[in-house]
């Protein structure tokens, strides 16, 4: 149940690469910290870490209340199982929670992790040598990783796992009794997701390919750029920010929204999608609140069984897309100059260790809010002021939590 985000949100951010390069003089380590929110969102050498969140997870674990996820805001992945679920840390250690049968939830020591991947009782990780580890229950020997290094990404079915190679061919294991685990042959993928009993594989020429129990009819086309496979449906990303789904339908988990997106889970018999804006919607089976998405804006989404997770966006990232805001607005010089102290302001005490680092940040932003109201109408147009002024007291609602 592994989760995907498309390439084109790497691409339209590019678009303002020149901004960030400009506005990282103004705050250090803005653009690294851009630079990392892009290489996690265009699921680059697997689940690449991005600017770090807290955890949100809502639903049941088929009728078990979810365990509320750990605190803190350094987790730069997730991944939903069946019924438990993981974590990747910023500094590259693991965290489980959730049903721990058969040590599902024990996750292995060690700070060189780079991605996650859960199946209905069993847990794999992907080191940053590219080498695999695999925990949790061995009925049909889905803990016996593919050997060697050298993979880039992994993912989890019900009890199989699948790997990807860095040369792009890929590797499976674990219960074969659907042909689950018999991959396609070649050089040529760059993506992978395990369902129930079947897989998926998104080749590098945007094409789809499945392959074990429930194939359906897999849609046709070369502009696909993330997919993702549930119980008995699956589900797929195109490059203009579209969803198609297929595959069994009976709570409704194919019948996608429309709009445009930039990433997709796939749980059982439910499906969650993630808007540029950070905004999520979900939909298909709700039987225990796993569509019930809760207000805010996040970085990261996973599907379980029935369960769903997801990264928190930060303040201190909302910071910085609101600096890009400001700066493509293309105000007066002057005028542009004192939003931006105002929010650098604000981003600098964030990034301060201190006990009153948010109270800090609330009034930074208080002032930007009060000179982007001074000059509404007049230097900068009123759509824009507004628009402006709401983002400015999203972060504050967030800090003020």
């Amino acid at each position: 149940m592994k989760t995907s985000m498309s390439w084109q949100l790497l691409t339209e951010t590019l678009a303002w690469s020149g901004s960030l390069m400009r506005l990282s003089r103004k705050i250090p380590g803005l653009l690294l910290l851009a630079t990392a929110v892009l290489l996690a969102g265009a699921n680059v050498h697997a689940q690449a870490p991005a600017a770090s969140g807290s955890l949100a997870s809502w639903g049941a674990y088929y009728g078990a209340p979810v365990w509320e996820p750990p605190t803190g805001n350094n987790f730069v992945a997730i991944s939903a199982g069946q019924s438990h679920s993981l974590a990747l840390r910023g500094d590259g250690s693991l965290v489980g929670w959730g049903s721990n049968f058969a040590g599902v939830s024990n996750v292995p020591a060690g700070n060189d992790f780079v991605a996650i991947a859960g199946g209905a009782t069993f847990s794999l990780g992907l080191r940053a040598d590219g080498s695999l580890i695999g925990w949790g229950v061995n009925e049909y020997g889905q803990t016996e990783v593919a050997p060697g290094n050298g993979y880039v990404a992994i993912a989890a079915g019900w009890y199989h796992g699948l790997a990807l190679h860095a040369d792009g061919s890929l590797a499976g294991w674990g219960w074969n009794g659907y042909g689950a685990t018999n991959v396609p042959a070649g050089n040529s993928f760059v993506a992978i997701s395990a369902g129930q009993f079947h897989s998926l594989a998104l080749r590098a020429d945007g094409s789809i390919v499945s392959w074990g129990y429930y194939l359906a009819d897999v849609p046709a086309g070369t502009d696909f750029v993330a997919i993702a496979a549930g119980e008995y449906f699956s589900l797929a990303l195109r490059a203009d920010g579209s969803l198609v789904s297929w595959g069994d339908n009976f709570h409704g988990q194919t019948d996608v929204p429309a709009g445009t997106f930039v990433a997709i889970a796939a749980g059982d018999r439910h499906a969650l999608a993630m808007r540029a804006d950070g905004s999520v919607v979900a939909w298909g089976d709700n039987s225990f609140g796993q569509t019930d998405v809760p207000a805010g804006t996040f970085v990261a989404i996973a599907a379980g069984g029935s369960h769903s997770l997801a990264i928190g966006t930060l303040p201190s990232e909302l910071i910085v897309s609101l600096i890009v805001q400001v700066f493509n607005l293309n105000l007066q010089h002057g005028i542009e100059n004192s939003l931006d102290s105002k929010l650098d302001t604000a981003f600098a005490a964030l990034d301060d260790a201190s006990d009153n680092n948010d109270i800090a940040a609330v009034n930074a932003l208080t002032a930007f809010i009060n000179s982007v109201q001074a000059q509404s109408g007049q230097k900068i147009p009123t759509d824009d002021a507004d628009a402006l002024i709401a983002a400015a007291l999203e972060i504050i609602e967030l800090l003020l939590e």
